[in-house]
């Protein structure tokens, strides 16, 4: 089961996105849904959650701040945003402030959002994975000289 947590002030947004990851996906969805971003920072200090469905557009936040204050809160946790806007920039500025996907809603292929879900889950844990073995030794699985000499400064 994989545990999303869906920021979305959009009553209709927020249901067709819960319908959407019921109705389209292999795996099942346990949505836990706010509207505000204030709330879902809350949430993710108390709640482990395996992916974050983020909107850009909330009463409390707007744009790309939502996804660097999502990210500083929560760094390991998978980011897909989920906005009204089609622009391929801001897209790429989302991905860059650490957002896994970006996704217009309403566009596409209903299996897309939970599709885009699973693989931001799978690309953060390959991300974690690769940055633990950069700094461990695979063998021991003691800090290596980076890690070290890192710490130390």
């Amino acid at each position: 089961m994989i545990k999303a947590l869906l920021v979305e002030d959009n009553d209709i947004d927020a249901q067709l996105t819960q319908d959407l990851l019921s109705e389209w996906s292999i795996e099942e969805f346990r949505v836990t849904r706010v509207k505000t971003l204030g709330e879902g920072l809350a949430l993710l200090s108390r709640e482990r959650f395996d992916a974050v469905l983020l909107d850009l557009s909330l009463p409390d936040a707007f744009g790309l701040p939502t996804v660097r204050q999502v990210h500083a809160t929560s760094p390991t946790i998978p980011v897909v945003v989920l906005s009204g806007v089609s622009d391929q920039s801001l897209a790429l500025q989302a991905v860059q402030q650490g957002a896994q996907d970006y996704l217009v809603k309403g566009q596409g292929h209903p299996e897309l959002l939970a599709r885009a879900v699973r693989y931001a889950i799978e690309r953060k844990r390959s991300e974690e994975h690769l940055t633990y073995l950069a700094q461990y030794d695979h063998l021991t699985g003691l800090v290596n000289r980076t890690l070290f000499r890192d710490r130390l400064v």
